[in-house]
């Protein structure tokens, strides 16, 4: 399923990523190469814009994550606090060597994004409620617009016999309950 488009910004944070875990694979045991690495990283970024807040936090966590390193056994707790800092830093050094025409970098995290995406919607039932709601559009008491908005058609939905609990007779005069019936974006007098 292609719901992503590919541009700078996906290559250059699959780059990113690619090249950390390789980082990683390469520093899987605990030498001052990592965290050498790291602080200068920190002190090449605290000359260009220190006033950066962002950059500001980086450089702390940076350095934070750099003591971790003096008690062994401590690695994936460092890369865990380095790992924002350490991508753009091994982009920098490495990125032009990436091979670009290497799309596994690239599909592995669009395809995350991909899967996170509908984690989310079926854990919001939006599946569930799509075909509600296309029941009631086959059923007659919706339509849909040209935009893909769809809404519920009140008259169709009483001509059928039913009410409308906001709208029943003695409640249709009252704009609380239709304001309340449309939302909180709503402006109900």
């Amino acid at each position: 399923m292609n719901t992503t488009d590919i541009d700078d910004k996906i290559i250059l944070q699959g780059r990113r990523k690619h090249l950390l875990a390789r980082y990683k694979q390469e520093h899987a045991t605990e030498d001052d190469s990592v965290s050498d690495s790291v602080l200068a990283e920190t002190k090449v970024s605290q000359a260009v814009t220190v006033a950066d807040l962002l950059l500001r936090a980086h450089i702390e966590t940076a350095r934070s994550a750099a003591e971790v390193l003096r008690a062994p056994g401590k690695l994936p707790e460092f890369f865990a606090k380095t790992d924002d800092i350490l991508r753009p830093y091994l982009d920098a050094l490495h990125g032009a060597d990436v091979d670009s025409n290497n799309h596994k970098i690239y599909l592995e995290l669009t395809q995350t994004f991909e899967r996170r995406f509908f984690e989310d919607m079926n854990a919001l039932n939006v599946p569930q409620i799509a075909r509600f709601v296309e029941k009631i559009v086959a059923n007659g008491f919706g339509y849909a617009c040209s935009d893909g908005s769809v809404y519920f058609d009140i008259d169709s939905f009483e001509k059928a016999g039913h009410s409308y609990s906001r709208l029943e007779p003695w409640n249709k005069n009252d704009r609380v309950l239709q304001a309340d019936g449309e939302g909180s974006l709503s402006k109900g007098k």
